[in-house]
Parts: structure tokens; C-alpha cells; sequence
């Protein structure tokens, strides 16, 4: 099945569910949004009642109440009401529902209009009950909602003097200099900005209408844009105010919390900046030091700065992560390649025309490291055939491990 017919099969399926949720055929069940039992102690027995109305003037009958796939176990006790629902709407049917287990289900209530048999619905309702301590539970919960932590406000702006590169870095020679690349201001706005909450239709408006060989690279770069764009800010939420940067001359170490847990994100190679608190509100123009990061440790960084860069013990500063580009820089300048990628990201007929399945003998003749391949058909198929490709093939593309 291809990516297509797999979200289609997907989007199906999630339709179907939503449709089994809706009230239909004259019946109204109560528990709209699901029957949350909450947290609950083990071999707890839950008990609910569901009440069912036909608003209508027909005779209706549940004939049979399911959970999951399954009828309903024996340990799980669940009576339904007569053959047929009242026919009045002030008048109700019930459900008992009794239950031992834990998770999320779905309780399943499937009806028939007893004049027309043929007739069937299905009206579902989840069932949520989580095991545990109740009394755990209600004291690790959050005591308030969860905030976006944004850091700290700061005077960024100023002069930003130079680092040293990390002695593990080799020199290069580069044929041709790496364009800069900046994120458009635009696109900031239209993700970022004051209709940010619009901010998948703002930008789709921007990409190309198209998908194909040649507005591919547009397309990608769009979404680039907005990536890059979204770890920057995310970079400058791990700001820090009035901390010291210790001396390990010719290096500096810096305390960052959180390290360990990739929060934020330092590797070798990238780039800190550390201005004097004290500069903050002088009145004068900022000066921020360039640290370039030559190690990375459990809970520090190793930093290289300019010659005359001093910490003095006790002197505060302020410290920003900045995000490295480079990864960035190099997708763009390969989506903007002139190079016309349509055997290799768009492949049609005419590019598999010379494809022909391995033979029997192609694959005995493989020599093999792992012989147990030997048992399997397909893998010794798809060695075979990528062995076997002629020239110019479009890309084989392995599933699975």
C-alpha cells in the first residue's frame, strides 16, 4: 500500500469513529465526550449507568452491548434493558456498565427497528479509567497550567567581538563560499507574527500551489524557513542572567542546567554569547564576547574566547545561545541546485523500464556474510537486485529494519 492509500485508509477510519460517536436513528445515549472513570485503585469495580432515549415513535431495541471488538467477559458485567427502548423521550433505557480493567475503551451499543430488522445502527461512547493511587496522582498534578518558558528579557543589542575555532577543527579549502541564506523577513511574520495563530495558512500561501521537479526546492524551503525559525526562539527561551563564567585558562566553563538533558541543545562547534550584567544599563553600547564551544560536558560547556576577553571571579554576566546555521545553510543551497532530480525524487514509468526482477540465478550466486538470508526470498531478492542495478536506476528503497 502506498503513503496515499495509507492516509486515505487512515482518514477513513477516523471518520468512521467520529460517525459511530454521533447520536443517529431517533436514539440519544448521555456521556457525549466519554465516561472518564478517572484514576481508581486496582481490581476496583466500576460502575456507570448509560442512559439511552428513542426520540422517535418506533419500536427500537439495543441488541447487544460490546466493548473493544469483544462481548463483554463474564468478570465484566454489563445488563441491558428490555428488548426495545421506550418510545417516549422523557422516558429512558439504562445500561449498567461494570468493569474491572484499566486504559481506554469503547463501549459499543448496537440497535435495530424491530419493523425493520434489516435496519442496524451503532452508537459508540469511549471509556477512559486510568490505574493507580488517586490520592499519588492528585499530588503530583501540575498546581497550574503549563506556560511556555520564554527566558529572560534582556538587552541583546551591540557590538559582538570574534572567537577562536576549536583546535578538533581541521582547515579546509572551499571552493565556493556558503551563502547566508537568512530566513526572509516575511516569513517570520506570516508564522511568527501577529496572525500567527493563522499561521499554516499563512505560510501554505507562500509555497508553491504545485509539487514537483521544479518548485520542489521552493516548496521545502518554506518549511525550512519555519523550522529554522521556530529552534531559534526556542534556543533563546535558555537564556541566562547574572551568572559567572569560570576560568580554566585558556578556556572558560560554563554552568548550563539542564545540559544533560539536551535542554538546551550545545555541541562542539557552536556558538555562546556573554556580555557584563553590569553593561545592561549603563547607557552605553553593549559588548558581547563570542564563546565558541570546543567541549561539552555533563553540566558545563568548555568555551574558547578572543585573547582579551577576563572573567573576573565574582563579575556577572549574561549569556545567549545562539542557534548554528550551518546544517540549515547547506539544505538551502542544495534545494536551490540546478541539478534536475526527477529520476531520483520523482521517478515515473520511463525510469523503471530496464528494472527487471533478480533470477534464481543472481541470487545463488550471492556470497553471503549473514547466511541466514538464505531463508528469507525477498531480502535475497532485494540484494540481489540492488547488485544488479544498471546505471542511471532510480533509487531502491528498502522498508522494514
Amino acid at each position: 500500500m502506498d503513503s496515499h492509500a495509507q492516509q486515505q485508509r487512515i482518514r477513513d477510519i477516523h471518520d468512521t469513529i467520529l460517525e459511530n460517536e454521533q447520536d443517529k436513528g431517533g436514539i440519544e445515549v448521555n456521556w457525549k465526550n466519554g465516561i472518564d472513570f478517572s484514576v481508581v485503585e486496582p481490581d476496583t469495580i466500576l460502575e456507570v449507568e448509560v442512559q439511552v432515549a428513542n426520540t422517535t415513535t418506533s419500536a427500537i431495541a439495543l441488541l447487544t452491548c460490546r466493548i473493544g471488538s469483544k462481548d463483554v467477559k463474564e468478570q465484566d458485567k454489563l445488563a441491558s434493558p428490555s428488548s426495545s427502548i421506550p418510545t417516549h423521550p422523557e422516558r429512558l433505557g439504562f445500561v449498567s456498565l461494570r468493569l474491572r480493567w484499566g486504559g481506554t475503551r469503547t463501549l459499543a451499543l448496537i440497535f435495530t427497528e424491530l419493523q425493520q430488522q434489516r435496519n442496524t445502527f451503532i452508537i459508540t461512547r469511549k471509556v477512559f479509567a486510568t490505574i493507580g493511587d488517586p490520592e499519588l496522582h492528585d499530588r503530583l498534578k501540575p498546581e497550574a497550567p503549563y506556560t511556555r518558558h520564554r527566558g529572560p528579557k534582556m538587552n541583546t543589542s551591540g557590538r559582538i567581538l570574534p572567537s577562536t575555532r576549536p583546535p578538533e577543527w581541521s582547515k579546509s579549502h572551499w571552493v565556493e563560499r556558503l551563502p547566508k541564506y537568512d530566513v526572509p523577513a516575511y516569513v517570520i511574520e506570516a508564522a511568527f507574527g501577529k496572525q500567527s495563530r493563522n499561521a499554516v495558512g499563512n505560510i501554505k500561501r507562500l509555497m508553491p500551489a504545485v509539487f514537483n521537479t521544479q518548485s520542489y526546492g521552493k516548496w521545502f524551503q518554506y518549511l525550512l524557513y519555519v523550522e529554522e525559525e521556530q529552534m531559534r526562539q526556542d534556543l533563546l527561551a535558555y537564556a541566562m542572567t547574572k551568572v559567572e563564567v569560570q576560568s580554566d585558562y585558556p578556556r572558560y566553563n560554563l554552568n548550563v542546567q539542564g545540559l544533560a538533558e539536551g535542554r538546551p541543545s550545545v555541541l562542539v562547534g557552536d556558538y555562546i554569547l556573554v556580555s557584563r550584567t553590569e553593561e545592561a544599563d549603563d547607557g552605553k553600547e553593549r559588548t558581547w564576547y563570542e564563546g565558541r564551544v570546543h567541549r561539552v560536558l555533563l553540566d558545563r560547556v568548555s568555551l574558547r574566547f578572543r585573547d582579551d576577553f577576563t572573567a573576573p571571579r565574582g563579575m556577572k554576566f549574561d549569556v545567549q545561545f545562539l542557534f548554528n546555521r550551518i546544517s540549515y545553510r547547506r539544505m538551502y543551497h542544495i534545494l536551490q541546485n540546478s541539478f534536475d532530480p526527477k529520476r531520483l525524487l520523482f521517478p515515473g514509468p520511463e525510469h523503471i523500464r530496464d528494472g527487471r526482477a533478480p533470477t534464481a540465478a543472481q541470487k545463488e550466486n550471492l556470497v553471503l556474510f549473514n547466511r541466514k538470508l538464505e531463508e528469507d526470498d525477498e531480502q535475497l531478492g532485494a540484494i540481489a537486485a540492488i547488485l544488479n542495478m544498471v546505471p542511471g536506476s532510480v533509487p531502491f528503497v528498502v522498508f522494514g529494519p
